[in-house]
């Protein structure tokens, strides 16, 4: 078996990955499902055509996350500017 492919078609459900390098690495046709990303280095990261559909972000550094090419900061500076004056 290839490294490309270690993987490929592998139930890892429950898998605990602490302390786990995955830099470069390529997530594809995935289910995660309810999975907790917590103390991880996320920059750079390119999600494309993902379902984050009820996913949670809390204590987050946004600089520079853009969602459809809109910054989040800004969205969310103008999101609790319209909440305050309404």
């Amino acid at each position: 078996m290839s490294p490309s492919d270690a993987f490929k078609g592998r139930d890892l459900s429950a898998a605990l990955f602490e302390d786990v390098r995955l830099d470069h690495a390529i997530f594809r046709d995935v289910s995660a499902k309810g999975v907790a990303i917590q103390d991880t280095d996320l920059s750079g990261a390119d999600l494309r055509d993902v379902n984050l559909q009820d996913v949670r972000i809390t204590d987050a550094n946004l600089l520079g996350m853009t969602i459809n090419g809109v910054p989040v900061i800004e969205a969310l500076a103008y999101w609790r500017r319209a909440q305050s004056h309404g």
